[in-house]
């Protein structure tokens, strides 16, 4: 005799959720290994998501990994479909109903199209699995609005040594980019973690008959580790909301014993956002702390230093996340600050090569004693310094109203070269 259907309503009641109202609806993008993952253990809680998105096909060694099973496929020529069309189809038998969509959901963006049309209205989170830099800083240029709601990630890091999740804040301040910043930041501050992920180049192996492939090696096992927790935490935020203003990154490693999980969280504020000249200063409340203590330090005196952290050539956002003192031979007056040179090779040195690329030098900081904008000083020297790298350089004041800024792209661009007053808001 019939007892019951599968459904959205028995997996709550399975996983111990008694009645209330529908779980908010989320969008998933990215239904590969970790995206699978999470999808099923939150359907199997009557969780779901109600769109998936991926622009890939599956391939036969996608199986070693993925939540999904090969169940009737053709083993003649391993024709196997979309991922995102058969993770649909393994959810429907949960009782699931998503939409999937087989998009490049960059190419979507750059198209000027809305994201509207891939996510539910009421949309309370849009999860990130891909772990792809270029969907991540697409996400991360849109303005948060009801068709851009706030972005979760989730990824393995290195050669799945670690899980990364981050939460944006209220308004996409702190942006999915800005976490992913400070996200590397966190790992420098861990020599345990650094030499792991930055330390080492993740290896290959090539997969597939006649057109090969190149995949991670990785055991099933040690990823649904990961996408384990994953599922719990955002489990969590599904049912009490997301956090009321400030992001979350989440930081987890598995221990020598190949078993044991440990977790940071970490709370990150939202940015101090300087505008003008087309780009966006976004300074991390930490470093704004640390020059205005340097600033109080020295009174009468204009004093500076170096501010390093990512620049973002998609947004032209530049992603503040620390400071480097000023080398000892620097010069420190009422009238002008001067960096030296002391030391600096070696210290920018072991900032680069400790995050493998991931953090580097973007300009300088000094301060003014009086509001001001960029002086033609400032100017000749962003002019001067700005042939030294290749991306913009940014030169930002700090005076007693706020923040004002000036980026130079190239030596070419002196003759060009305005102060940019950018409005600053927390």
């Amino acid at each position: 005799m019939h007892r019951e259907d599968i459904s959205e309503a028995l997996m709550r009641r399975a996983s111990g959720e008694e009645g209330g109202a529908k779980p908010a609806p989320w969008s998933l993008v990215g239904c590969g290994s970790v995206g699978s993952k999470l999808a099923m253990h939150m359907a199997r809680a009557g969780r779901g998501p109600a769109s998936v998105i991926d622009r890939a096909n599956m391939l036969p060694h996608n199986y070693a990994r993925h939540a999904v099973y090969p169940a009737g496929i053709t083993k003649d020529f391993g024709l196997l479909g979309g991922k995102a069309a058969l993770l649909k189809d393994a959810l429907g038998e949960l009782g699931a109903e998503p939409r999937s969509h087989t998009v490049d959901v960059a190419g979507h963006v750059a198209s000027k199209q809305s994201l509207a049309a891939l996510i539910d209205d009421g949309c309370f989170a849009f999860v990130n699995t891909t772990g792809s830099a270029t969907v991540r800083e697409t996400l991360g240029s849109l303005p948060h609005s009801s068709d851009r709601p706030r972005i979760i990630e989730a990824c393995l890091l290195g050669s799945g040594d670690a899980g990364l999740m981050t939460v944006e804040g209220a308004s996409a301040n702190p942006s999915t980019t800005d976490l992913i910043c400070e996200a590397y930041l966190a790992i420098h501050r861990r020599p345990d973690l650094a030499d792991r992920i930055f330390g080492t180049e993740t290896s290959e192996v090539a997969v597939g008959q006649g057109c090969s492939a190149l995949t991670m090696p990785l055991r099933d096992s040690k990823l649904s580790l990961f996408a384990a927790a994953f599922a719990e935490r955002f489990h969590r935020l599904q049912r009490e909301g997301l956090p009321k203003s400030d992001g979350v990154l989440l930081l987890g490693s598995v221990g020598p014993d190949g078993m044991s999980q440990s977790w940071t969280e970490s709370v990150i504020g939202p940015r101090i956002v300087s505008k003008g000249g087309g780009c966006e200063i976004r300074i991390s409340p930490d470093v704004d702390r640390v020059i205005r203590e340097e600033v109080a330090r020295r009174p009468g005196s204009e004093t500076g230093g170096i501010l390093f952290g990512r620049y973002c050539d998609v947004t032209g956002h530049f992603h503040v996340v620390g400071t480097l003192p000023a080398p000892p031979d620097s010069k420190f007056s009422a009238e002008e600050f001067v960096l030296g040179t002391k030391g600096l090779k070696p210290m920018l040195r072991d900032l680069i090569e400790g995050t493998g690329g991931a953090l580097y030098p973007l300009g300088s900081w000094h301060n003014h004693l009086i509001p001001s904008g960029p002086s033609a000083k400032d100017m000749r020297t962003a002019a001067l310094l700005s042939g030294l790298q290749y991306f913009p350089l940014l030169m930002l004041i700090h005076t007693p109203s706020g923040y004002s800024h000036l980026t130079v792209e190239t030596i070419s661009d002196a003759g060009d070269l305005l102060p940019l007053n950018g409005k600053v808001r927390a």
